[in-house]
């Protein structure tokens, strides 16, 4: 007798991604920040929906290539979902070769790959827990960005319209809400101001203390997927100042 042939699916096949790390449960929901009966839901096939924040977070910490990260979408019913420009580790040597032009991949608010020109350019920014927060939160932010405020305004309207996108729930929220007790944060937000759509392409000001000079940058953005983006600084010029603001 011929044994059965199972079919794939999201649960099977987050099990065994999460085998492949020698994980259990509550190791792999810690790592992904999810709920351990959340991710027992999914492996267990015994909901058919769950939040595609929630797929990200467990596609991040279980998938190690492109081909595995579109394959998972598929099983979740999201195909067109995909990593185009390849595994984490693709992205990494893309940006570390790069060096010493400043380049880094953000994905959902968050530094995840920076190369050194990237991370002498904006210190701190790599360890910190968002975008968001070293902008608001970390006073080199203000040191290096000569024009912080206009930076600042645009980053908080392009939050207001992601968390319409994302329709109350998900990371732009939740970073929204980490800063609600921020007083610039505050002030900025309640103009009202909202950026629909993102750069392809900007000329930035950055100060650096190192060379007392303020460099100015033409950074160009390269989708990923779509919550990630690859920004490559290009060197247009520095010149000699007396101060960084």
């Amino acid at each position: 007798m011929t044994a059965e042939i199972l079919m794939p699916t999201l649960g099977a096949y987050a099990r065994q991604l999460r085998d492949r790390q020698g994980w259990t449960q509550p190791k792999a929901a810690d790592e992904a920040k999810v709920g351990v009966s959340t991710l027992r839901k999914i492996e267990q096939n015994s909901a058919a929906d769950f939040r595609e924040d929630t797929l990200e977070s467990l596609a991040n910490v279980l998938c190690a290539t492109g081909e595995e990260r579109a394959h998972w979408w598929a099983l979740a019913g999201r195909p067109g979902r995909s990593f185009a420009g390849g595994s984490p580790d693709d992205v990494a040597m893309l940006v570390s070769a790069l060096d010493p032009t400043p380049a880094a991949w953000i994905q959902d608010w968050r530094v995840r790959i920076a190369n050194d020109a990237h991370r002498r350019l904006m210190p701190g920014l790599m360890a910190a827990e968002s975008l968001p927060q070293w902008m608001f939160g970390d006073p080199r932010a203000k040191l290096v960005l000569p024009d912080w405020r206009d930076e600042a305004t645009f980053l908080v309207g392009v939050m207001r319209h992601r968390a319409v996108l994302e329709r109350g729930q998900g990371h732009t929220v939740e970073m929204i809400q980490a800063l609600s007790d921020h007083p610039e944060f505050r002030r900025i937000w309640n103009t009202g101001v909202v950026h629909v759509a993102g750069r392809s392409a900007r000329v930035r000001r950055i100060w650096s203390p190192a060379t007392e000079s303020r460099i100015t940058l033409r950074e160009a953005f390269y989708p990923t997927s779509d919550s990630g983006v690859i920004v490559v600084g290009f060197p247009a010029g520095a010149e000699q100042a007396e101060s960084g603001g």
